[in-house]
C-alpha cells in the first residue's frame, strides 16, 4: 500500500490553487475573524489541516480504499465537476467578495472532503470533514455577515 495518495494531492492542489491566488492578489486584505470564539476557529484549523493531511495520505487501518469497484467512478464524476465550479466561483469571487459566493466556496471543498472519505471509506477522514464542514460555514458566514455590517 502505498502511503501517498496522488488523487488527494491533485484534489488539494486544485483547491488551494485559487486560495493562494487570491491571498496574493490581496495581501492588505483585512484578515477574518471569528467573533463568537477562539475555541470555534481553532477547531476549524484542526479540522482544515487534519482534511487536507488526510487527502493526501493513505495511513494503514484507517483508509479501507474504495467502498466498490464503480466508488472510483462515482467519485470521480462528483468531485471533478465540483472542482470545476469551485474554480469558477473564485473568478466571480475575485471580482466582487459576496455571502454567497463565500458560502458555495466554503461547502464545495466541504463535499469534496466529506465524498473521498465517504468513498474512500477513511473514517477519520470523513469525521473531519463533519467537524471542518459545520465549523469553516459557519465561520464563513460569521464572517461575511460581520463585514456587511461594517
Amino acid at each position: 500500500m502505498q502511503w501517498i495518495n496522488l488523487t488527494g494531492v491533485m484534489v488539494m492542489i486544485a483547491l488551494l490553487i485559487p486560495n493562494i491566488i487570491y491571498v496574493v492578489k490581496h495581501v492588505g486584505l483585512k484578515p477574518w475573524h471569528v467573533p463568537e470564539g477562539r475555541l470555534m476557529h481553532v477547531l476549524e484549523q484542526v479540522a482544515r489541516y487534519g482534511v487536507m493531511v488526510l487527502m493526501c495520505l493513505r495511513i494503514p487501518l484507517w483508509t479501507q480504499g474504495y467502498a466498490a469497484p464503480t466508488a472510483q467512478v462515482v467519485w470521480l464524476s462528483l468531485v471533478m465537476p465540483l472542482l470545476l465550479a469551485y474554480c469558477l466561483l473564485w473568478v466571480f469571487y475575485f471580482r466582487k467578495r459576496g455571502k454567497v459566493l463565500g458560502i458555495l466556496l466554503a461547502a464545495i471543498p466541504s463535499a469534496v472532503f466529506l465524498l473521498s472519505g465517504f468513498l474512500w471509506q477513511n473514517l477519520p477522514l470523513t469525521l473531519l470533514a463533519i467537524l471542518f464542514t459545520v465549523l469553516h460555514i459557519r465561520v464563513t458566514w460569521i464572517n461575511h455577515r460581520s463585514a456587511e455590517e461594517q
